[in-house]
C-alpha cells in the first residue's frame, strides 16, 4: 500500500540568509500558517550551489 501524504498549501515565509563566514550561511524562514499546513511538516530540504565553482 503507499499513502499519499498532504503537502502545505503555502510555502515557508521570511525566508532569510545570513553569512557566517566565508563557508557558512545561516538560513531561517517561518512555516506556514497552521490552517495550510495540511498535518504536521516533518522537515524542510535546502538546496545550493556554490557561484563562485565554475562547471567542468
Amino acid at each position: 500500500m503507499f499513502l499519499m501524504f498532504p503537502v502545505p498549501g503555502a510555502p515557508p515565509a521570511n525566508i532569510q540568509c545570513l553569512s557566517q563566514s566565508s563557508q557558512s550561511i545561516l538560513v531561517s524562514w517561518k512555516a506556514p500558517p497552521a490552517l495550510l499546513q495540511n498535518g504536521r511538516i516533518q522537515g524542510y530540504r535546502l538546496y545550493y550551489e556554490n557561484q563562485d565553482e565554475k562547471p567542468p
